[in-house]
């Protein structure tokens, strides 16, 4: 270019010199052209070196345990044209369309009269929406219940968990109680009730519908990761509620997968500032390998005899 700066310089008359401009204007496209093509190139690079970090460019997995499940910082890059209400609204067409389902379900909360946090709890559930029906069989030998089971209309309309151990170290008895007693003596944050992806998530898109009236929440999509046990890969989704909503954690962080756009995981935090650390984690609820609409019988909620 600097060649070309002196031809013009040089050249003699009018025609010459507009000859020269042209040359200039040539080499000026041309070296915008490479530099764009750079660019590409070098962007190109850079996802390339990402992907091969992060093996096949999806996050790594955390445990459900951790501080926060899909917190390793190594996402996709972000899609600027991802909506996170156009996200949540194919979320729940698509839990609206569940009647039964089959899932393994995680849970851990905060609770109790001083609010800690309480260790994972791990269960395989059933739940059908007609009569309302959830049965939920933990995993994990040292947890408080064997199974508990709810069937709408049945049982004086109360929750029926088989306890683990009886006093003295004797069998567990079934102790029945209202559904709502599990939230009154902060053994959980919601009742039986409310359980399951389609109720979660009607009350999750109420929760928005209402903060309209305190200015509406803040979105955003943060990129995409695999969460849970079964390393689903979701895209990320935070919502920022306004500070008149009622519940005390403002900020959720909701994980939906990109094959059913069920939710994967949802989690909530403590204040609106972006913080994620155990200190501000409230609830972490996980829906892994979720069948939808199997056959469930009667058979499937019905609690076995305690020996």
């Amino acid at each position: 270019m600097r060649s070309s700066l002196i031809v013009i310089l040089r050249a003699r008359g009018n025609g010459g010199r507009r000859a020269a401009v042209l040359v200039l204007i040539a080499e000026c496209i041309a070296v915008g052209a490479c530099s764009r093509a750079h660019e590409r190139v070098s962007e190109d690079r850079q996802r390339e070196a990402v992907e091969r970090r992060n093996g096949s460019g999806d996050t790594k997995a955390m445990d459900s345990d951790g501080p926060s499940a899909a917190a390793d910082g190594r996402m996709h890059p972000v899609v600027a044209d991802r909506d996170p209400l156009a996200i949540l609204a194919a979320t729940r067409n698509a839990a609206q369309r569940i009647e039964t389902a089959r899932l393994e379900f995680h849970r851990r909360e905060r609770l109790g009269l001083f609010k800690s946090l309480r260790p994972l709890e791990r269960m395989t559930a059933v739940v059908r929406e007609r009569p309302f029906s959830v049965r939920f069989d933990w995993l994990d030998a040292d947890s408080e219940l064997i199974s508990c089971v709810y069937v709408e209309n049945e049982n004086d309309g109360k929750v029926m968990p088989h306890h683990r151990r009886g006093l003295f170290g004797g069998p567990g008895p079934v102790v029945g109680y209202p559904p709502n007693l599990a939230v009154v003596f902060q053994k959980a944050k919601l009742p039986i009730t409310q359980f399951g992806p389609r109720r979660v998530v009607g009350a999750l898109m109420e929760r928005i519908d209402a903060a309209r009236s305190w200015g509406g929440i803040r979105s955003r999509y943060l990129g995409r990761s695999r969460v849970g046990p079964a390393k689903e890969l979701c895209d990320h989704l935070e919502l920022i509620f306004p500070l008149d909503d009622p519940h005390p954690a403002k900020l959720v962080d909701v994980h939906v997968s990109v094959e059913s756009r069920l939710p994967v995981m949802i989690e909530t935090w403590l204040g609106s500032d972006g913080a994620r650390d155990a200190s501000r984690l409230d609830a972490r609820y996980i829906f892994a390998r979720i069948e939808v609409n199997p056959v469930l019988d009667d058979d499937a909620f019905r609690m076995s005899p305690v020996e």
